[in-house]
C-alpha cells in the first residue's frame, strides 16, 4: 500500500510525505519540502531509520535518534511533524 502526505508544519515549513508499507510497518519512505536540513544528506538517514518501523510506533524516537547520531540539524521540522506525516500517509494509503 501507498501513501502520501502534505503536512504544513506549524509555525514551520510544507512538508511533504510519501511511504510505502508492507502491513503496518513502513517499506519505503521519502521526505521533501521546503525545509532545510544540514548537511542535506541528513535527510536520506532520517528516511534509513524509519524503514521498518510501525506507523504509529517509535517514529518521534528513530528520527531523533538519527539526528542526534548524525548530527543533523533541521530548520522548518521536527520528529513530531515528521510523525504527523506518518500517520496521514498511512491513514490514506491505498
Amino acid at each position: 500500500m501507498k501513501g502520501n502526505a502534505i503536512y504544513k508544519v506549524p509555525e514551520g515549513k510544507l512538508l511533504r510525505l510519501s511511504l510505502e508499507l508492507k502491513g503496518k510497518k513502513i517499506s519505503a519512505i521519502q521526505i521533501r519540502g521546503d525545509f532545510f536540513m544540514h548537511p542535506e544528506e541528513g535527510i536520506e538517514k532520517i528516511e534509513q531509520a524509519l524503514l521498518g518501523l510501525a506507523v504509529n510506533k517509535g517514529i518521534v524516537e528513530a528520527v531523533r535518534k538519527a539526528v542526534g547520531e548524525n548530527s543533523i540539524e533541521m530548520f522548518g521540522l521536527d520528529s513530531n511533524a515528521v510523525f504527523e506525516a506518518v500517520k496521514m500517509a498511512a491513514g490514506n494509503a491505498k
